[in-house]
Order: C-alpha cells, then structure tokens, then sequence
C-alpha cells in the first residue's frame, strides 16, 4: 500500500505541474528529460529527476484516462 502525499507536497508541486502541463501542451513529443532540462536550464526551477518522472508519468495515466472516456463517449453517439 502506498502512502498518499501531503497537502504541503501537493502545494509546493502545483505551480510546476502547471509549467509542466504548459510546455508538454506546447511540445508533446518532450519526454521527462527534455522538459527538466528547459526547466532547469532555462528558467532555473530545481526539480529532481525522479520527482519530475513521476509527476510527467502520473499526467500521462491522467490524459490517457480521459481520452478513453472521450472514445467511449464518441462511441455512443
């Protein structure tokens, strides 16, 4: 069983999902490495590796999980 993150982790982590969301939007073929890179380099945000993998991983189940749905939906009408 996993232990569920703190509200203070989920916090501090919202302002770079949003970065993260906005440059995967404008480059979508970018893997975790690519967007790190840009946002360490280039806009001085320090994010681990590690932190940054599961954040991007944890997205894509997410949008993957909505584009089924919307499938299904498209199905039915």
């Amino acid at each position: 069983m996993k232990r569920s993150r703190s509200e203070s982790q989920i916090k501090a982590d919202a302002p770079i999902l949003a970065q993260i969301i906005r440059l995967k939007g404008d480059n979508p073929l970018w893997g975790y490495r690519r967007v790190l890179a840009y946002m360490r380099y280039l806009q001085q945000i320090v994010v681990g590796k590690n932190r940054m993998r599961k954040m991007i991983n944890k997205l894509n189940q997410h949008i993957g999980a909505l584009t089924v749905e919307l499938k299904k939906t498209e199905e039915l009408l």
